[in-house]
């Protein structure tokens, strides 16, 4: 597993179930964990390009994380496509790519990305095609918690926490 953690450049998330805690009613409503939105300002401070592939409309994570170097790519049915090409556009492989989701549109690329996590309440599909599951559920965590295993297993974690303080110097 350790191999396979080191060679990840880039992290892809499904929004709905995993940065989100998949709310789709009237109104859409969505809710964010605050952990999870710094994690993923952790991951830009590692140098790991970070995308967002979902088949709905990205309108909340777009303004979400605003300001973050963070790639959308909405409305899509299949996702390896979108993933693909944001790699290509990166000079990565899908070896090199980590992607988070929770549902049945989200195990294909699961299966095909280097390295796939599922937060704790994904159906079965998707913790089956996972090669971790988180222990928090999505949009509540789940997101930071792969975020740190991702960086811990890489040895970056203290070198990328040096530089958010840092940041915060700024």
């Amino acid at each position: 597993m350790t191999s396979e953690l080191r060679r990840i450049k880039a992290f892809g998330f499904d929004v709905d179930g995993v940065l989100t805690n998949g709310f789709t009613g009237p109104g859409d409503t969505k809710t964010f964990h605050i952990h999870d939105g710094l994690g993923l300002k952790l991951l830009t401070l590692a140098d790991i390009a970070v995308v967002v592939i979902t088949g709905r409309s990205v309108a909340a994570a777009r303004e979400r994380f605003q300001g973050l170097p963070i790639a959308f790519y909405g409305h899509v049915g299949e996702k390896i496509a979108p993933a693909e090409e944001f790699l290509a556009a990166r000079g990565l492989s899908l070896e090199e790519f980590a992607f988070m989701g929770d549902d049945l549109p989200d195990v294909p690329l699961m299966k095909k990305a280097g390295f796939s996590f599922a937060p704790a309440d994904a159906s079965s599909e998707a913790r089956s095609a996972a090669r971790q599951v988180c222990r928090l559920p999505g949009g509540r965590g789940a997101v930071r918690e792969a975020i740190e295993f991702l960086l811990r297993s890489q040895h970056r974690w203290k070198k990328v926490l040096r530089a958010y303080y840092d940041s915060l110097r700024s």
